[in-house]
Order: structure tokens, then sequence, then C-alpha cells
């Protein structure tokens, strides 16, 4: 039962993978092409809850557990801000020109308004945490193969940081080592409080958080 679960939420996301590109190509200009995929996105983060719906838990289980995990949760977006305000300072001293990443967030933002926003801060960290830390991590490469959890970890925050900036990879910049490092951190962060607290909801919320800063900022 857990294999069909998995293998159908796989399947979802290749699908989307597909499916985004395919219209894209299809509406080249315009925001189609946008719209489908956060569509498409916000469906399948609200799928993805459903059928990782065991692994959510009450935030704070027991009453000793309050202070613990409310310091964690201050700590690790503490980290992801502050780390976040150090390497755009210096990204920017040494590489100030938008890559192309944020240059197709701010048009989308631009151009949808509110669905976009409404979609990055709440739907699409849902999506990537329950992607990252259950189906690849958890339920994935460390069940199947065995491996050592912190070299899966190490492995899959290089992949999150990766996949962040691929829209940037055609034309490599100096100010694209600052946004690696940042993503990269940001994954490993993420993880560090998942396997502390077995809790999908910890990373969610430190998404959630970090984003609608970053938003706000």
């Amino acid at each position: 039962m857990n294999r069909l679960k998995n293998n159908t939420l796989i399947l979802s996301m290749l699908g989307y993978l597909v499916v985004v590109p395919v219209i894209a190509a299809l509406f080249p200009k315009g925001n189609i092409s946008r719209l489908v995929s956060i569509v498409l996105i916000d469906v399948l983060a609200v799928y993805m809850i459903y059928r990782c719906k065991d692994h959510f838990q009450p935030f704070f289980q027991k009453i000793d557990e309050i202070n613990t995990n409310t310091i964690l949760l201050v700590i690790a977006c503490m980290i992801i801000l502050i780390s976040g305000i150090f390497f755009a300072y210096f990204k920017f001293l040494v590489d100030p020109i938008e890559n192309n990443n944020e240059m197709i967030i701010k048009q989308s933002v631009e151009s949808l308004g509110i669905v976009m926003i409404v979609s990055n801060i709440i739907f699409v960290p849902i999506f990537e945490e329950i992607l990252f830390k259950i189906l690849l991590y958890k339920d994935g490469i460390v069940k199947k193969f065995k491996t050592k959890p912190w070299l899966c970890i190490v492995g899959l925050s290089v992949i999150f940081a990766g996949l962040h900036l691929a829209p940037n990879l055609t034309t490599f910049r100096i100010g694209l080592i600052f946004d690696f490092s940042y993503y990269l951190l940001f994954g490993l962060v993420t993880y560090f409080t998942y396997r502390k607290t077995d809790n999908i909801l910890f990373p969610i919320v430190i998404h959630i958080i970090c984003n609608l800063i970053a938003y706000v900022v």
C-alpha cells in the first residue's frame, strides 16, 4: 500500500514536470503556462498532504516539548534568514544583476499577483518539503538503499540547491555561488530539524516563514 502511495505521488510529480514544459512551449508568451504551473503545483501540494497525512503530527505533542521545539524553530529560522542576508549582501557586491530565477519570480508576481504570492509562500514549501523530506529521503533513499542518513541529506540538499538555480545554469555568474550556498544551507537546516523532530510540519513551517519574510522584505 505504501509503495503504491509513493509510486502514485512520484508519477504525479513526473507528470507535472512533463506537462509544464509542454504548456510553456505551446504558450511561450503570456501567463497561461505560469498559471497552469501554479495550479498544478498547488493541487499536487494538497494531494501530497492527503497522501502523507500520517507524517504530520501535532506541533507540540507534550507540554515539555513546547520550549524545546519553539527554540529549535526560532534558531532554524534565524540561521536561514541571517545567512540569507549575509549571502545576498556579498552577492550584491560582486554581482548586483538579478539572476534568471529572480527575474522569472518577479515577472510572475507582477503578472499573476496574489495567486503567485500565495502559491510561493504556502503551497510550494509544502510541495518541496514533502518531496525532499518524505518521498526522496525518509521513504526513499534511506529506506530502500539503507544509506547513511547524513550522506543522503548532503546529497539531497545539493540537488535542492541545484534545482532552485536551474534557470541560471546556461549563463554562469559568480553570484550563483552565493545563491547555491544559501539554498544548500537552507536544505541542511530543514533536514536537521526534520530529523530532530520527525515531524514534517517543522520544515514546512520554517520554509513558509522564510518565504513570507522574503516577500515582505
